[in-house]
Parts: C-alpha cells; structure tokens; sequence
C-alpha cells in the first residue's frame, strides 16, 4: 500500500521584511485593506490588513491548524496606510462585531463592501 503524498504547494510570494503582526514601523505604509469569508457563511467576514496581497495573507490563514473551512478573499484595497484604514474601519463596523477581541464581523458583505469602498476613496 503506498502512502499519500502531499500535494505540492504554491510558491511563496516575496513578503515583508517582518512577520505579520509585527507592529514594527517598516509595515507602516502601503498595503492591503481584505475582507474574507467562508462559502459556508458568506455574512460572517474577517476585516484585516496586510502588507502583501490579500491572496497570500488568506493562504497564511487557511494553514493553521484550527481553520476548517478555508477563507476565500471577497475583497481588497489598496491603501497608503493599511494599519490605520485597517483601524478606521473596524471603528465603522462596531456594530457588527462578533467579539471584541477578533476582527470579525457580521454585515452582508454587500454593505461591507460599499463601506470599505466608500471610506478608501474619501481617505486618498
């Protein structure tokens, strides 16, 4: 019987010169604003940042041990700022805070989306 072999994996795209999370000063800048969900529950969104595309940061999501369903990016902007949009934008969302110390939230993405894209293009 042969044993299953992992399915290759993608290549890693160039990343910043800290880990994500660091609140160093060199990530401060120029990123991504992302807003993930699931298939299996479209509603419930994670609202972060990063300083690489938003494709890679949902890869560095999905490969943690505790993430079964994996998160799928619905949307991302480009932002001179990312931490402090990342920031502003958690403040417009409060309401819908699932809890106080994650970033998720639970908007129709619709809405969501309409935010983060009203907000971006008011803050260039």
């Amino acid at each position: 019987m042969s044993q299953p072999t992992a399915a290759p994996r993608p290549a890693k795209h160039p990343g910043p010169t800290v880990p994500y999370g660091s609140r160093s000063a060199s990530l401060v800048g120029r990123g991504f604003v992302h807003v993930l969900s699931t298939r299996e529950n479209p509603d419930l969104l994670k609202i972060g940042c990063t300083g690489r595309d938003a494709l890679t940061r949902a890869e560095e999501i999905n490969s943690a041990t505790g993430v079964m369903v994996p998160w799928d990016v619905r949307g991302a902007w480009t932002v001179a700022d990312a931490r402090r949009v990342e920031a502003d934008v958690h403040a417009l969302f409060a309401a819908y805070l699932v809890r106080k110390d994650r970033e998720f939230f639970h908007p129709p993405f619709s809405e969501a989306a309409r935010i983060v894209d009203g907000y971006t293009v008011r803050s260039r």
